[in-house]
C-alpha cells in the first residue's frame, strides 16, 4: 500500500515551489509512519531549493513517532534543532515526546520538558500522558506514579495545569498504573491505586475492577479476587466478560474446579 502511494505522490506534478506544497504531499505519509515516504519527498523539497519549516519538521518527526523510528527521529530533531532561524513549536515538541515514549525512555522526555519550560511552553494533557507512558514502558511504575503527583502539585500551584487535564489524565491512565503493577504481581499497590483515584472522585471502570480481580489471581488469592468481583457489582457496576473470564481462569488456575462450575451456575 505505502509502495503504491508513494509511487502515485510522485507521479504528481509539482504546481508549485513553496513548502506548502510539499507539506501536504509529506502530511498523509506522516499520518502514515511512512518514513521512506516522507524521506522521498523532504528531498525532493531540498533539490528544489525549498528550506523546510515546522510543519515540515513536524510531519518528519509524526512520521518517525508513528513507526516508533529512534534513530532517524532523532537525526531530523538535531537538525531542527541546528536551524537557527527556526524554534520548534509545541507539534514538533509532541511528536519527540510520543516517539521517546514509545521507545520507553523517559529521561529523554523529561530533558525536553525541561527544555520547554525554559521558553515557557508548558507541556499539555498530551504530553503528561506521554510522559507517563514513558515510564510505563519502560517499566518503572514508580517514576509512572511520581508523575503523577508532580502533576497533582503543578495543578495545585496554578502551573498551567487545569482541573481538566488532570481528569483527562486520570481517567486514561489510572488503569493502566494499576495493570501495571498487576503484572508485576504487587496486587496490593494495584489496590492503593484504586483507591486513591475513587477518593478523588473518579467513578471506577468494569476494566478497574477486571484488573484488581486478576491482580490477586495470578498470585492465587481467589478469597481476594472474589471480593472484587462482588465488590464490582455491589457497586452497581454490571461485570463483563473479562471481568468473568478473570476469575475463571483464576480458579482454574488454582485447579478449584469446584469454584469454577459455582460461577458458572451463580452468574452465567
Amino acid at each position: 500500500h505505502h509502495q503504491q502511494q508513494q509511487q502515485q505522490h510522485q507521479q504528481q506534478p509539482l504546481k508549485s515551489s513553496d513548502a506548502a506544497t510539499f507539506n501536504m504531499m509529506m502530511a498523509d505519509l506522516a499520518d502514515d509512519g511512512d518514513v521512506e515516504g516522507v524521506n522521498l519527498w523532504y528531498e525532493k523539497m531540498r533539490k528544489n531549493g525549498v528550506n523546510a519549516d515546522l510543519i515540515t519538521y513536524g510531519s518528519l518527526l509524526h512520521a518517525c513517532a508513528k513507526s516508533i523510528n529512534l534513530q532517524q527521529g532523532e537525526l531530523w530533531w538535531k537538525e531542527l534543532k541546528a536551524r537557527k532561524e527556526l524554534s520548534p513549536d509545541s507539534i514538533c515538541y509532541v511528536s519527540i515526546i510520543n516517539l521517546y515514549a514509545k521507545c520507553g525512555l523517559p529521561e529523554k522526555v523529561e530533558a525536553i520538558f525541561k527544555e520547554m519550560r525554559k521558553k515557557r511552553m508548558f507541556p499539555d494533557a498530551q504530553a503528561w500522558i506521554l510522559m507517563i507512558d514513558a515510564y510505563i514502558k519502560k517499566g518503572d511504575i514508580e517514576g509512572a506514579e511520581r508523575k503523577y503527583q508532580q502533576l497533582y502539585k503543578e495543578e495545585k500551584r496554578g502551573l498551567k495545569v487545569s482541573p481538566e487535564m488532570v481528569e483527562r489524565i486520570d481517567n486514561k491512565y489510572y488503569v493502566s498504573i494499576m495493570n501495571a503493577y498487576a503484572i508485576s504481581r504487587e496486587p496490593r499497590k494495584a489496590e492503593e491505586i484504586f483507591a486513591l483515584h475513587r477518593s478523588g472522585g473518579i467513578q471506577p471502570t468494569p476494566h478497574a475492577y477486571t484488573v484488581l480481580i486478576h491482580a490477586w489471581a495470578v498470585v492465587g488469592d481467589m478469597e481476594r479476587a472474589s471480593y472484587w468481583f462482588a465488590k464490582c457489582k455491589e457497586d452497581g457496576i454490571i461485570p463483563n466478560a473479562v471481568s468473568y473470564g478473570a476469575l475463571m481462569n483464576g480458579y482454574c488456575q488454582n485447579k478449584d474446579l469446584k469454584e469454577a462450575e459455582s460461577l458458572i451456575k451463580r452468574y452465567i
